[in-house]
């Protein structure tokens, strides 16, 4: 049963702080707002670091990578463009880099989630799953409602074998997010582990509900179904 594909997607959670403007102009996007903002206010390393969001998030990474070093230069200690510099390196693949950065961010600002979310992916991607749950479990505290914080740790458990742990950290992932599409996949993977094929077909049938051609679930779908018949 283990060559069923199982879907564990960390998400990256961009920090973006951006302040509040009052503008008589109707702006056609964020990137045009911040482009005309950065002209006026050069040197405030705000500006500079929510303007690599926008970069971030366009997937241009190089340019949004330019912005946050310069907020860094304006703002040594900013721990937002820090965390987001973090970001930048992980969707590089820079995963040491990417830790350095979180961990400078983590000292600065200790409480924020997010930080200790990533800092969970980086070391879960370098196989080093414990130290992983525990920055997840950390994050937990900080956000107890979190469905992506239980979602991950879910993937951590599953990894290491403890299966059933895996399972009601998925439970409570869609409780708290009765959509969660990645969850009901994960969940039935888990099932597939502990040879129960109902329940897991049950799971994938419920994520095609949501999303009737996702590619990964009906490929799960198909084998649990086959597995059944054998």
């Amino acid at each position: 049963m283990k060559n069923l594909r199982f879907f564990a997607a960390f998400a990256i959670i961009t920090a973006c702080s951006l302040i509040t403007i009052q503008r008589n102009h109707i702006w056609k996007d964020d990137y045009s707002l911040w482009s005309d903002i950065i002209k006026k206010s050069p040197n405030k390393a705000r500006v500079h670091n929510n303007l690599g969001n926008i970069y971030y998030d366009k997937n241009q990474i190089g340019k949004a990578f330019e912005h946050y070093q310069t907020a860094l230069k304006l703002k040594p200690y900013y721990p937002n463009a820090h965390y987001n510099l973090g970001n930048a390196y992980s969707k590089m693949g820079m995963t040491n880099q990417a830790i350095e950065r979180y961990e400078t961010a983590l000292k600065l600002k200790p409480d924020y989630p997010g930080i200790h979310i990533n800092l969970g992916n980086a070391y879960y991607g370098m196989g080093q799953i414990e130290k992983a749950v525990e920055y997840y479990l950390t994050a937990l505290k900080l956000q107890p409602n979190s469905p992506l914080i239980r979602y991950n740790l879910g993937n951590a458990y599953f990894s290491i074998g403890q299966i059933d742990t895996a399972i009601e950290h998925y439970k409570t992932a869609l409780r708290l997010k009765p959509d969660y599409l990645e969850a009901y996949n994960s969940l039935g993977a888990a099932y597939i582990e502990k040879g129960m094929i109902d329940s897991a077909i049950q799971q994938f049938r419920t994520a095609l509900q949501i999303k009737p051609d996702d590619a990964i679930v009906l490929e799960n779908l198909n084998m649990a179904v086959s597995a059944k018949g054998n």
